[in-house]
C-alpha cells in the first residue's frame, strides 16, 4: 500500500493515513505494510519523522549522482542528493525504519553496472533499501532495459550487501 505525500498537517496526509491503519477505525492495513511515497523529501520527510509514526518511507531517487538526476528529473521537481539523503538519515534516526530509495531503470541512461555500484555505495552508507522499477515509458530515449540487464543491476546491489527488490513487469 502506498500514499503519495505532497503535504502534511491537519488537512494533509496525516488523518487519512491514520484512518486506514488504525484498528479502531478501518484497520484496513498493517502499519508496517504501509509505505509513504514522498515527492518533496526535505521538509516533508523531516515533518513525518517528527511525528514518529512507524510508517515506511519511499523516496524517488532514480540516479546516484546529481548530474545524472538532472538528465532524468525536471529542475522544478529535483532536489540535491545531499538533501534527499540527509532527510532519509533523519527519518531513519527518528523513526527507526529503513527508507526505500525508488529507482526507475532507464535503458542506456542509469542502468550501467558502474551506476549500480554507485547506488549500492549510497544505499549502504545511508542504510536504505532500493526498489528497482523498469521504466514504463515506451519512448525512444526513455525505455526499460532488457530484463537480463535489470536482473544484473539487482544482482550488483544485493552482492554489495544492499537489500533490494526488482518490480516485475507484467508478462515477464
Amino acid at each position: 500500500v502506498c500514499s503519495f505525500v505532497d503535504g502534511i498537517g491537519p488537512d494533509g496526509i496525516l488523518d487519512p493515513v491514520e484512518y486506514v491503519i488504525d484498528p479502531q477505525f478501518s484497520g484496513l492495513y498493517n502499519v508496517y505494510d504501509y509505505h509513504l511515497k514522498n515527492v518533496k523529501p526535505e521538509h516533508v520527510t523531516r515533518r513525518l519523522a517528527d511525528l514518529q509514526r512507524p510508517w515506511n518511507l519511499a523516496v524517488s531517487l532514480h540516479a546516484p549522482t546529481d548530474e545524472l538526476r538532472a538528465r532524468l528529473i525536471p529542475s522544478r521537481h529535483r532536489h540535491t542528493l545531499a538533501d534527499i539523503l540527509a532527510a532519509c538519515d533523519y527519518y531513519r534516526e527518528k523513526v527507526n525504519r529503513m527508507p526505500t530509495l525508488e529507482y526507475t531503470l532507464v535503458r542506456q541512461l542509469n542502468d550501467a553496472p558502474a551506476t549500480a555500484e554507485a547506488l549500492a555505495a549510497l544505499a549502504r552508507q545511508h542504510h536504505c533499501k532500493v526498489n528497482l522499477i523498469p521504466c514504463n515509458a515506451n519512448l525512444p530515449h526513455f525505455a526499460a532495459p532488457a530484463p537480463a540487464a535489470c536482473r544484473t543491476f539487482l544482482e550488483i546491489l544485493t552482492a554489495s550487501g544492499v537489500q533490494a527488490t526488482l518490480r516485475l513487469r507484467k508478462g515477464e
